[in-house]
């Protein structure tokens, strides 16, 4: 129980001191225990500089691309406005704004990502995009 004062940063921020022993990541196919050694050796994903603004992009100029990830919604989903949500090296994340609530949806690729070229390949594939083979990598 350390005085407060001595934690006191200024301005009404605080330092705080956090070690981490164990991790749990949770998906919607269930969860795993991460030994903080393997969290602590873990590398950032690969798009996570840019993913805010592609995802942004993606929304404000690509409609047409956002429809034809939808297919792969469940129908009961795909009567709100489905917007792009977030991505990373696995998965597309779309939120679906409809008049009973929004859900979330995550649209995995058929394999895991590491970069740009692949990136536009996994998402040219689930938009069933007929000049895959003709465009460059």
């Amino acid at each position: 129980h350390p005085d407060d004062g001595l934690l006191d940063l200024g301005h009404g921020s605080s330092m705080l001191r956090m070690q981490v022993d164990a991790a749990v990541i949770a998906n919607a196919s269930g969860a795993a225990s991460v030994p903080a050694t393997e969290l602590a050796a873990a590398q950032p994903d690969p798009f996570w500089e840019y993913e805010g603004d592609w995802i942004a992009h993606l929304d404000s100029a690509h409609a047409d691309i956002v429809g034809q990830l939808a297919r792969h919604l469940p129908r009961h989903l795909r009567r709100g406005r489905v917007r792009p949500l977030g991505l990373d090296r696995f998965v597309i994340r779309f939120r679906i704004e409809g008049s009973d609530g929004d859900a979330d949806v995550r649209l995995p690729f058929p394999q895991p990502v590491d970069d740009v070229t692949a990136l536009s390949r996994a998402l040219r594939n689930l938009a069933g995009c007929p000049f895959m083979n003709s465009l460059p990598d």
